[in-house]
């Protein structure tokens, strides 16, 4: 426990945006602390905040451009850095650097296609050129590392030896902190390129002490490592012996039993057992927790995290008030004032908890609500076990046989199984834990029940910017060319969409899932553009797409005698599209979430920032919807 509160990085923030005094240095110091926390998506929150206070800063830049590859985003991060070179002022090894960076990261994404060695020798001959204009150890170790990769053991190794002899003097002064952390991880690195193991791995546990829960930081060197010893091919698991970083956990469990409730579940008589379970597996090995808030398991489980040293990401189905009135407010106290300790913003643990609202408020079937929340949950999770390359990890108290149907515990055991991943379970009654257990799916393959129809739907809006400029001599041309385009990717698309409706220039559509609305939006815009450069589009018209997924209501629509959907989902699908620029794809967090929640391959969702929705409708964290690039 804290003595006293620390401001989350997102109160912070508000803080320096309120301080007319607050420099662009103040704004980048908050932008790195996010990063080592591994928290790249509010580091580029607060980029974007600054940058509209400083525009041309080029420190700013720089971070925006770090947070941005650290989350994966590299495309963009491309973009900053393209108009970074255009400044012949730019001399310093951080903008240099990551121009390798990039081309490092591109290149190991497609490291399976030969024509990716390209791009190894661009990111080579970036980081040699940062490393011969600066002398950083930073470039210089990177060029080692990405020199042996590309075959020049020889001139690996003397350089690794050049950049060691350099890390080693600067470590005799150097202050506690990050900069200790990232000299003793570049001698690991140098070691590791000479083939050192034994000594590498000394240095990179040194590292590790030092660097305490800068999990980003360790997560960056890790990747390095892996990269040499998989090019080497040799044994890259050893990696997280050198290099350890706590398990991220999806979490889900039973409310607390209420006093009416007749066959027992989660009698507050099993508190103490299940607590002291908590204790026993989390045991110090917990980075990031997800889970939601309800009283019983939930609150139970927030709090051993937090006191195992964890961060935690909680996700409510909907706003926290309607949420303590569903979900915890009946079972009285302590569970009320726990739920409130944990969300005040004055709470000793706020810079360790971050908070996800899906919704305003409950929908016609609350249930759904729960499932689209355990469903993101475990999507948000798998994101930062990814962005981490840390292990994740399930757990659940849940008492096997308990059919609480859709959104209940048994429910996010079984999406969790379907998805490759074994949960370890408690059970509140019999007081043990269970790995993988076999009672949450049936055997033979098929969905869980619970999951069977459950109306969580992946919703399309989109239009074409230029059309309310068409005279009426080009609207015949346009239902022929654009509406005909339109049907013929959905007959090439091969996927039924649940609901399909245009309107002038506009289009909605609604899909099972996010995979079939994200990879049909791509198709679109594709054909659009080939239809362009073919001649058979003549029309002056850049299509927006707005995507969301969440919970919906198939109905027949009176009006028109046909079925339709509805939901608060499609009003706020229907407010991003407008904010969306010409030419893109935009989606919600939540998209997101559930893309990553689904594996999904076909594209990736890069961030964007906070977007305002049309007709004052909130904000959502926006993502730019972009497909795999092969390399060429």
């Amino acid at each position: 426990m804290h003595d006293a509160p620390t401001p989350s990085l997102a109160q912070q923030l508000t803080i320096l945006e309120a301080d007319s005094r607050a420099t662009a240095d103040d704004f980048a110091v908050l932008a790195t602390r996010a990063i080592k926390r591994s928290e790249p998506l509010i580091a580029f929150d607060i980029t974007s905040e600054a940058l509209r206070r400083f525009p041309d800063d080029t420190r700013l830049l720089q971070k925006r451009v770090e947070a941005l590859v650290r989350a994966g985003s590299i495309e963009p991060a491309r973009q900053i850095l393209e108009s970074l070179r255009a400044r012949s002022t730019i001399d310093d090894e951080e903008t240099l650097g990551f121009f390798g960076r990039v081309d490092k990261e591109v290149w190991w994404l497609h490291r399976d296609d030969p024509s990716s060695v390209r791009y190894l020798m661009l990111a080579l001959d970036g980081y040699q050129h940062a490393y011969a204009r600066t002398g950083g150890y930073w470039s210089g170790i990177n060029a080692a590392t990405l020199a042996s990769c590309a075959g020049d053991q020889s001139g690996a190794s003397n350089l690794a030896a050049k950049i060691s002899a350099q890390c080693e003097d600067l470590l005799t002064r150097a202050s506690p902190g990050r900069e200790r952390y990232f000299l003793l991880a570049t001698l690991g690195e140098s070691e590791l390129v000479r083939g050192d193991h034994a000594r590498a791995a000394d240095w990179y546990r040194q590292a590790t002490s030092a660097a305490g829960r800068n999990f980003g930081d360790i997560a960056s060197t890790r990747r390095n490592a892996r990269i040499l010893l998989t090019t080497r091919c040799q044994d890259a698991s050893v990696v997280n012996t050198w290099l350890p970083i706590p398990r991220v956990i999806v979490f889900s469990g039973h409310m607390i039993d209420r006093a009416s409730r007749r066959t027992p579940r989660f009698p507050p008589s099993a508190v103490e057992g299940v607590v002291k379970r908590f204790t026993q597996w989390l045991a110090n090995d917990v980075s990031y927790a997800f889970a939601s808030a309800a009283s019983g398991a939930d609150l139970l489980f927030l709090r051993s995290v937090l006191q195992a040293g964890g961060d935690v990401h909680i996700v409510l189905p909907f706003n926290r008030e309607a949420f303590f009135a569903t979900s915890v407010s009946q079972a009285g106290e302590p569970w009320a004032s726990w739920y409130h300790e944990l969300l005040d913003p004055a709470s000793p643990f706020a810079d360790r908890i971050r908070l996800t609202e899906l919704s305003h408020l409950p929908g016609m079937n609350p249930q759904n609500d729960y499932e689209y929340a355990n469903q993101v949950l475990y999507g948000l999770a798998r994101v930062r076990s990814l962005e981490l390359a840390a292990e994740l990890d399930a757990l659940a108290v849940w008492h096997p046989g308990n059919n609480e149907g859709v959104g209940g515990t048994g429910s996010a055991v079984a999406f969790w199984q379907q998805r490759g991943l074994a949960p370890n379970v408690i059970d509140p009654l019999e007081g043990h834990l269970t790995e993988d257990p076999a009672t949450a799916a049936p055997a033979d393959g098929r969905s869980n029940p619970a999951q069977i129809n459950t109306p969580i739907a992946a919703m399309l809006f989109a239009d074409a910017k230029g059309f309310s400029k068409l005279p009426d001599d080009q609207m015949l041309p346009f239902v022929e060319q654009y509406l005909g385009l339109l049907k013929q990717v959905i007959d090439d698309h091969g996927v039924e969409p649940m609901l399909l409706n245009t309107w002038g220039d506009g289009l909605y559509m609604v899909f099972k899932s996010v995979r079939d609305a994200g990879t049909f939006a791509l198709r679109l815009c594709d054909a659009l553009d080939t239809a362009k450069e073919a001649g058979r589009l003549k029309l002056d018209l850049r299509l927006r797409i707005g995507l969301h997924a969440g919970p919906v209501y198939p109905c027949h629509n009176p009006a028109t005698g046909r079925p339709d959907v509805v939901g608060t989902h499609v009003t706020r699908t229907a407010r991003l599209e407008p904010v969306t620029p010409p030419g893109q794809v935009y989606a919600s967090e939540a998209f997101a979430a559930l893309a990553y929640a689904e594996h999904v391959q076909e594209f990736r969702c890069d961030y964007v920032g906070p977007t305002s929705l049309d007709k004052s409708a909130g904000t959502v964290r926006a993502y730019h919807v972009r497909r795999w690039r092969n390399v060429k």
